[in-house]
Parts: structure tokens; C-alpha cells; sequence
């Protein structure tokens, strides 16, 4: 964690490994301090301009690497930013929390995952109290997750859904009566934003994804609707987001991005009415190079609307396409700048991705929806959407290729499989092959492994059927499997089992083993090769 003035001047290093030891601050050391954690920011200290409190979880070395510690409760410290020297608070009984302060400075509200790796809330009725469990009546209690506090700690906002509904919306309990009321929701979607005033006392607007739709503002009197109203005049199709304020409310520091932006830091000064920009999320792309992602609406063969985007590029269609699933599969994609799609759509393929049934953002049900059908509904999602596009003439269907990522290169496996005469190619990098050696694997923290088991399944006979190594012979289109060389997590071994399964069954297949570590170097690396393959296998 680095201090730094707004000018990029006097950089401090106030918390990491390189702080503690300068020997180690490589990743893959495996010697450590015991004392050595990973730091996340929590909030700043109102009236104390030198102290801001963060979130410290312990390392722990899994697969090849030092990480946050999944299984572990952290500590909240207050951490000088002048020269590092720390105090730590205590311990929040939560693994991965979400900590909520309050107007005082003290934690009040945690959000996180217990034991069991089921989410929980814990809250200190008083500041000097203990953690305790906090639970609503006729609130679905893994959705419960707190907002903000209102003026005077009188109150908490919160998202939740409620007993018998389908989406997140905002509600408001009074700390003192324990009386809940409704604020807003959103028609079909789950609250995922809640934008607060500059004093973050009250909720003002609530959104969606961007592509979901506009803010629904809840005070458009109040200064940030009407600065946030002004600014969308100037950075029109741009997603706009208050990160913070000064303590007075009269300077702003804005994230502005969009589909074809990575995003711009700016700071506002609300006195002038002049915006700065401080520096960009990504100095070596220019949006206006970038090609604009489209959101599309596909239904599925069994009437479910699934919801994605297409990314052209520049010159008429129909093009060579890249089916690109998301990981997860919980995960999703949205209509931000994606430097994956951009690139390909840069070399001249359009790109597709759907929002398959279990990724986030449209409600419990459909998340749901995808648990343990990650073989089947899910593939049929992505088949479906495939030939969608196919038939919009969006793609041209002799050259298609699916690749993806972790669940995403999974799911390029599987596909082809269950698939064969639909695809070219295929691409799996850091993909999974055996379901069931997934859930057994010795590395697997209880976390995820309980994790696994809700979404994944555990039967064995279901894992076996949705394994694309046990589909080898179903194959058809062109492979290429990559997996970093001398990686040792869970999947590691995966892909030689994998290339070698598609080998006996002589199947056309490449296993590509970057050295190196994780980064932009192992990143250009991969997709050097990646657009190689293609280029074979499409043009």
C-alpha cells in the first residue's frame, strides 16, 4: 500500500511485504515474517487528515504464490500515511468482510463469509461493544449487506432481499427501534449501487449495472444528482462514479469511463466548476482507437432472456468470431472497456459474450438457475447465443472460435464438446477439465470447496458427465490448452491430463506453457500466442 501526493510527489510505501523485509517483496518467496499481511483500504478518519483505517488479512502460500489467507479473519488497523506506523483495533469474526464505519470513525458493520463459508453480518450495537450477529426477520439473510449509516448513527441502509422477492432492494433499519422500511428498488434488477450525498448520510440514487439502465435518483434536488445531471452533459455515454469528497464536500474525486475507455481520474472542485484529470486508468489506450460493445438479448431454447455484448470490428461483417465466456461462473460481463475484446476486435474478430444463466446481477433465481447445470444449461446458454449471432449475420459460421478463461476456458471445452460441428477452435487457458479431481484437489481451501459444492455439485456421477475431459472423443475443433509452466494450482494439472486424453483420442491439440509470472509481460505472452492460433485456425 503507497502514499502519494495528488501530484504524483513524495511516494511512501506504508504497508506490504517489500515494508516489512525488502527481501521479499517477490511474491513467490516462500519465507516470510509472520507479521506480513495484505493490506485493503477501509475508510479515512473524519478530522484526522494523517490516518485512514485498513482491512489486514494474513498471507497464506497456496499453489505458487503468497495470498490473502481465504479462510482467514482479519485485523482493522489504523495506519499513519505519513510514515506507516500502525495500531490495530481488533479482529472482525468474518472472512472477507465488508467493513461499514460510522460518522465517528469506529467500525460498526461487517459483511463477509463465516466458517462455513455462508455470508453473515456482525455489527457493535455501540462502538466499544463486542461483534455480535446480526440478523433481519423476513430477509433472506445472505443478501443482507450494509450500505451506510445515516446522520447521528441513527440508522442503516442496506440491500437485501426480502422473504418472497427476487431482487435486492434498499431499506433503511433504525438502530434504535429496530423498525425497517422499504427506500427503493429497481423494476427486474438487483440494486447494486447506492449513490449517497456528500456527507454520506443519506441515499440519494441507486442503479444497476450501467448497461441496466440510468440512475434512478431518490433526491434529485440534492447537489450530487445535479452535479452528476451536469457532468453527463459533458462526458455524454460515459459511466460516471463519485469515489469520495473532501471533508467540506467541495472537491470530488470522479472515476468517468466507458465502453471504449479504461477511465480517467478527475477532481472536481465544485467552487470553480472546474474538473482536473489527475491521470488515466490506462495511459497506452486511446478510446478513440476502441470499438463501441453492443448489448444484446438472446432467448434461450428454453424462453430464458439472457442478456450480453458484441464487439465489432471497424470494417462490414460478417466476421470471424470469438465466443468469449466469462469466469466464474458466478462472474459477469458488462458493458465496460473489456482490453480482451478490444484487442480481438482490433485484429478484425467480432466478439461475443453472454451473461449466461448463474452469473450475478439478475436476481437470485438466475444466479441460481445455473448451480450445478455448469455442463449442461449453462453450455446450451453460450451454444445459443452462438447461434444467435450466426444468424444476426454477425458472424460468419465456418470461422468461429470459443476461448475462455478459468470457468470461460471450462466452458470452451465443454462446448466443443457438446458442440462439435459449431466451433473451429478452441481456446482454454487456466481451464478446469475434471470437476471432480476440482473439488478433491489437496490446495483447495474449506472456503471454496463449500463454495464448489453449492454451485458445482458433488455427486460424482453429475461431475463426471459435465467434465470435458471424459469428452474427449466428442471433440472436434482445433485446441489449444495453455496453463503457466510451474503452476501449481488446482487446475495445474488438469491441462496435461487434458492434452493428453485429446492426443489419444487424435484430436488437434496444442498445450502451450508460458514461463513467468502473472502480469502484463505473462499476459502479452499468452495472447501473442492466442492470436497466433487464431490466425491458423480462422483466416
Amino acid at each position: 500500500m503507497v502514499a502519494v501526493n495528488r501530484d504524483g510527489t513524495e511516494q511512501q510505501l506504508i504497508h506490504g511485504r517489500a515494508l516489512a523485509n525488502p527481501k521479499l517483496a517477490h511474491a513467490t518467496t516462500r519465507a516470510r515474517p509472520p507479521e506480513v499481511t495484505s493490506p485493503y483500504f477501509v475508510s479515512r478518519l473524519r478530522g484526522d487528515e494523517r490516518s485512514i483505517l485498513i482491512r489486514e488479512t494474513p498471507l497464506k502460500f497456496m499453489y505458487d504464490a503468497w495470498y490473502s489467507n481465504p479462510d482467514a479473519n482479519p485485523y482493522i488497523t489504523q495506519v499513519n500515511v505519513h510514515d506507516g506506523r500502525h495500531d490495530r483495533l481488533g479482529i472482525v469474526p468474518l472472512i472477507q468482510p465488508k467493513v461499514l464505519v460510522d460518522h465517528d470513525g469506529q467500525p460498526r458493520f461487517a459483511f463477509g463469509y463465516d466458517k462455513e463459508r455462508k455470508t453473515a453480518v456482525v455489527w457493535k450495537e455501540r462502538a466499544e461493544a463486542e461483534w455480535t450477529g446480526f440478523a433481519l426477520a423476513g430477509f433472506r439473510a445472505d443478501t443482507i449487506d450494509p450500505v451506510h449509516l445515516t446522520a447521528g448513527n441513527r440508522a442503516v441502509e442496506f440491500t437485501a432481499i426480502k422473504d418472497g422477492e427476487r431482487f435486492t432492494a434498499l431499506y433503511r433499519l433504525d438502530l434504535a427501534t429496530r423498525a425497517v422500511e422499504r427506500v427503493a428498488g429497481l423494476p427486474n434488477q438487483d440494486v447494486r449501487y447506492v449513490i449517497t450525498d456528500l456527507k454520506n448520510e443519506r441515499a440519494v440514487g441507486i442503479s444497476g449495472h450501467p448497461e441496466q439502465g440510468p440512475i434512478q435518483w431518490l433526491a434529485p434536488e440534492d447537489p450530487v444528482a445535479t452535479l452528476h445531471a451536469s457532468l453527463s452533459r459533458s462526458f455524454p455515454d460515459h459511466d460516471i462514479t463519485f469515489l469520495t469528497s473532501s471533508e467540506d464536500g467541495q472537491r470530488l474525486l470522479m472515476l468517468i469511463q466507458s465502453d471504449r475507455s479504461p477511465g480517467e481520474y478527475f477532481l472536481f472542485d465544485r467552487q470553480t466548476k472546474r474538473a482536473d484529470m489527475l491521470r488515466a486508468v490506462r495511459r497506452d489506450i486511446d478510446p478513440r482507437l476502441m470499438r463501441p460493445r453492443e448489448a444484446i438479448t438472446v432467448t434461450a431454447r428454453d424462453g430464458l432472456r439472457l442478456h450480453g455484448f458484441v464487439t465489432k470490428p471497424a470494417a462490414a461483417g460478417p466476421h470471424p468470431m470469438i465466443v468469449m465466456p466469462h469466469d466464474g461462473p458466478t462472474g459477469r460481463d458488462s458493458w465496460l472497456f473489456d482490453a480482451d475484446a478490444q484487442l480481438l476486435a482490433n485484429r478484425g474478430y467480432v466478439v461475443l459474450q453472454i451473461n449466461y444463466r448463474g452469473s450475478r446481477g439478475y436476481g437470485t433465481e438466475f444466479e441460481a438457475a445455473g448451480y450445478r447445470k455448469w455442463g449442461t444449461a449453462i453450455q446450451d446458454d453460450i451454444a445459443d447465443a452462438t447461434r444467435w449471432a450466426i444468424e444476426q449475420k454477425i458472424a460468419d459460421p465456418a470461422r468461429v472460435c470459443i476461448f475462455g478463461t478459468g470457468f470461460g476456458g471450462y466452458s470452451a471445452l465443454m462446448n466443443a464438446a457438446r458442440e462439435p460441428k459449431l466451433y473451429r477452435c478452441a481456446i482454454s487457458n487456466a481451464g478446469m477439465f475434471d470437476l471432480a479431481a476440482t473439488l478433491a484437489a489437496p490446495r483447495l481451501t474449506d472456503s471454496a470447496r463449500n463454495r464448489l459444492e453449492r454451485t458445482m455439485g458433488a455427486d460424482p456421477a453429475l461431475l463426471r458427465s459435465q467434465s470435458p475431459l471424459y469428452q474427449a472423443e466428442r471433440v472436434e475443433a482445433a485446441v489449444l490448452l495453455i496453463q503457466r509452466k510451474y503452476a501449481t494450482d488446482v487446475y495445474a494439472d488438469q491441462a496435461k491430463d487434458m492434452y493428453e486424453k485429446l492426443q489419444r483420442a487424435n484430436k488437434r491439440v496444442e498445450l502451450f506453457e508460458p514461463v513467468g509470472e502473472e502480469g502484463a509481460e505473462m499476459n502479452r505472452t499468452r495472447f501473442e500466442r492466442v492470436l497466433a492460433f487464431l490466425e491458423q485456425q480462422l483466416k
